[in-house]
């Protein structure tokens, strides 16, 4: 990922405002669960939305996606 927001709408404006140096010195990502490759993007999606929910990224953190 080399746009450093993957899609992301408000980390696009973190990164317009601050620049790749500020992101990487400050923000902490973590991976919460692995699949494998042949794993259906409905399910991906699935997940990904609800560690959202669970961690109240939309709420208070920079997920707008």
């Amino acid at each position: 990922m080399n746009s450093g927001h993957g899609g992301n709408k408000e980390l696009r404006a973190w990164l317009k405002q601050r620049g790749k140096d500020y992101c990487r010195a400050y923000f902490r990502f973590a991976l919460l669960e692995n699949h494998d490759f042949y794993t259906p993007d409905e399910t991906i999606i699935r997940r990904e939305s609800w560690w959202k929910r669970a961690l109240l990224s939309h709420e208070f953190g920079l997920n707008r996606n």
